[in-house]
């Protein structure tokens, strides 16, 4: 019984050159990850092992790359429906307090230009900047504050 080292035409005395056999050791090698396998048909040449093992490797990343394409269009956490999912929360939270038209509006514009995760109300009321942030609370909690008789004459 012979092993593919035996079959790769080392001299009679099992000398070859050292680079041949770091060849012939990766592509066997790049044969069994790749799952290409044996087969008929092998190379024998220095030539022939890179190239193959050069069409082993362009043929493992382009799997990869259509591997991962296909997990991002199928994943349910995809970062577009992450942004429509976020949205349609700042949505519900700006009707939900019936802010105002010009600043619902700047509020929107905001989370549009950011990328931001959001868990709920107050993440989104954090995840604005603080001059938007003061004019909803101010527009939420303005009939608390004036019903205190402290703040009844205070400005907004």
């Amino acid at each position: 019984l012979s092993t593919w080292f035996d079959d790769h035409s080392w001299d009679d005395d099992g000398e070859a050159d050292l680079l041949e056999r770091y060849i012939a050791a990766l592509y066997w090698a790049f044969q069994t990850v790749t799952t290409v396998g044996y087969g008929d048909l092998s190379a024998t040449t220095k030539a022939e092992r890179l190239t193959a093992i050069f069409g082993m490797l362009i043929g493992g990343f382009m799997f990869s790359y259509v591997i991962s394409n296909m997990f991002t269009v199928f994943n349910p956490e995809s970062h577009e429906r992450m942004q429509i999912e976020k949205m349609e929360m700042v949505n519900a939270y700006l009707r939900a307090h019936r802010l105002p038209k010009d600043l619902s509006r700047s509020i929107v514009q905001f989370f549009r230009q950011q990328n931001l995760e959001l868990a709920g109300d107050r993440q989104v009321l954090f995840g604005i900047p603080r001059d938007l942030r003061i004019q909803v609370v101010n527009h939420i909690y303005s009939g608390v504050i004036q019903s205190v008789p402290l703040f009844k004459d205070a400005g907004t």
